[in-house]
């Protein structure tokens, strides 16, 4: 039986086509999906109650998605047990894959290779991610969005803590040898449409960032990548100068709103609106 916790905080317009990607092709004995509405002010709920297949959905006035997660945690039964974003398309026979490798290759910690959809996106945010895209973060089993642990793995740590950085805190964990990017697997990302999108959602990230390693030091010990081999990979790569300024634009003044979010106290959750089509 594999597990799958969905945190759902008002995807009324994307729930569904996450949860029949999940379920198309699973039988009820080997695949349960707790989708865990936090916080909703939308019909999520209603929506993800219309797809058929083996789904519980249940609610909760809290909004924070590492409550979810943890309530989604109380419910599941089964390993691997994956947690995968609401605005995802994963399919079920790549969350398969993701399984296997989980179950037969002796890994903690294991996620699809991103397929982003770019299609809707301006110019300077594909430039963005055709930098992004050769960091060394991806080099070394990136978990993000959509991942799976084995039932050691998930015994590495407690509850997820109040953090903005969940899947960042979850990565972490693991030493590189313990955590791998299958990629004979892939989960669907939609991309924002604009750079306003985009820093949106690159200052959560790299306030999160700053959060963790404020909160929980130690872990960084697992921590491959840095600004300096990222610095060097871009020159190695020989990128166009367009693309690199538009990378060092968006990730310095992100950096800058995520550390000014920090200092101010704010708890603000910033997230684009624009790819949840």
């Amino acid at each position: 039986m594999i597990s799958v916790i969905v945190p759902a905080h008002n995807e009324e317009a994307v729930i569904r086509r996450n949860l029949y990607a999940l379920t198309k092709g699973a039988k009820t004995s080997e695949l349960e999906v707790i989708v865990v509405c936090n916080g909703c002010e939308d019909s999520t709920a209603q929506e993800a109650r219309k797809v058929a297949g083996p789904i519980q959905v249940v609610e909760t006035s809290i909004a924070s998605k590492t409550n979810a997660l943890n309530l989604g945690d109380r419910l599941a039964t089964g390993f691997p047990r994956f947690y995968v974003d609401a605005d995802l398309v994963f399919c079920f026979s790549d969350l398969l894959r993701v399984a296997a490798v989980l179950e037969e290759n002796g890994f903690l910690a294991a996620a699809p290779e991103f397929e982003f959809n770019l299609s809707q996106s301006s110019r300077a945010v594909k430039a963005y991610y055709r930098v992004w895209k050769t960091m060394p973060y991806f080099d070394t089993g990136r978990i993000a969005g959509a991942y799976g642990l084995s039932r050691e793995g998930r015994s590495r740590f407690g509850v997820f803590p109040e953090v903005t950085s969940d899947d960042g805190f979850v990565r972490l964990q693991y030493a590189p040898h313990e955590r791998v990017t299958v990629h004979e697997s892939s989960v669907l990302v939609n991309a924002p449409k604009t750079l306003l999108h985009l820093i949106k959602i690159k200052t959560r990230s790299h306030g999160g960032s700053s959060e963790l390693r404020k909160k929980y030091p130690a872990l960084f010990s697992n921590e491959t990548a840095s600004p300096l081999k990222s610095l060097k990979r871009i020159f190695d790569c020989g990128l166009p100068f367009y693309d690199v300024a538009v990378y060092f634009f968006v990730s310095c003044y992100a950096k800058l709103r995520g550390r000014i979010n920090r200092l101010s106290g704010s708890r603000i959750w910033e997230r684009d609106e624009s790819s949840r089509y």
